[in-house]
């Protein structure tokens, strides 16, 4: 398994001029891409339609050229707000099969798996069922990634969806009731029940009522997850070392922990007095 990732900047949501130019370079094949990680220029919040128009237009582009079904199986990842020194920009991830047979034992490398939820009810998000879809999911990209020790896993990357208040009262004219009436703090639950089904699927206990919050410390390590307006399923992204390399794929990966960024962001601010 051969891993690419190559980061081009976008002036605007529907900016794909750079990312063509790449393409036009050979530097990204677009039949090979399997994940498009954005960062916009959005708010972040429930709002925030930046990240919408970015999956439109990225998915427009790539039906292009590869078509409209091969297009759908790309997972378009977006994440609202560019503050501080962060500019707009997408990451492009492609995976191709390395010419070649196995390296030396012990030998690792990146290996992506990508995955999807079923879609959610309303009434499911937030909850165990989420819970367990997403540690399924988690389970099925690690096998696509042909990942066997959860120990090589060192990132999962979820988009989830969030609560509208058409979705709140559509689940209330069935008899159900959701999590949280609030469709801004839907969006933490939404993301402690992806993040505690990453942890389920890397190993960790299966969460009673009563554990759930002690939980997240030990998933933050290793996973991020995020949310999404317009769809109600989750999306994943897994970034691991894989142990057999093909001939000529050496590779390093290196994890910075957060605390290691934080000690980065100190280390400039007194740089900078």
């Amino acid at each position: 398994m051969r891993i690419s990732v190559v980061r081009v900047p976008a002036a605007s949501p529907s900016d794909t001029a750079s990312l063509r130019a790449h393409i036009e370079a050979g530097s990204i094949h677009p039949s090979q891409v399997i994940a498009v990680l954005g960062k916009t220029e959005g708010n972040g919040c429930v709002n925030d339609f930046t990240r919408g128009y970015a999956v439109q237009t990225l998915r427009g582009f790539f039906a292009g050229l590869i078509g409209a079904e091969a297009a759908e199986q790309i997972s378009f990842i977006m994440s609202g707000g560019t503050e501080g020194v962060l500019a707009p920009h997408f990451t492009v991830i492609s995976r191709s099969e390395a010419e070649g047979g196995p390296a030396g034992a012990g030998l690792k490398s990146l290996a992506v798996g990508v995955a999807h939820t079923r879609r959610f009810l309303p009434e499911e998000l937030g909850r165990s069922a989420q819970i367990e879809e997403v540690s399924t999911a988690v389970s099925r990209a690690m096998a696509e990634a042909r990942i066997e020790a959860a120990s090589d896993v060192h990132f999962v990357q979820i988009k989830c969806p969030l609560l509208t208040d058409a979705d709140i009262a559509e689940a209330r004219a069935r008899g159900a009731e959701v999590a949280v009436d609030d469709t801004y703090k839907s969006m933490g639950y939404s993301r402690g029940a992806s993040a505690l089904g990453a942890a389920v699927a890397l190993g960790g206990d299966r969460p009673r009522r009563d554990r759930r919050r002690r939980r997240l410390p030990l998933v933050g390590q290793i996973q991020r997850s995020g949310v999404h307006l317009g769809g109600k399923r989750a999306r994943l992204l897994r970034g691991d070392r894989l142990r057999q390399l093909g001939a000529g794929e050496r590779r390093s990966v290196h994890e910075p922990r957060r605390h290691d960024r934080r000690d980065r962001c100190e280390a400039a601010a007194r740089d900078a007095g």
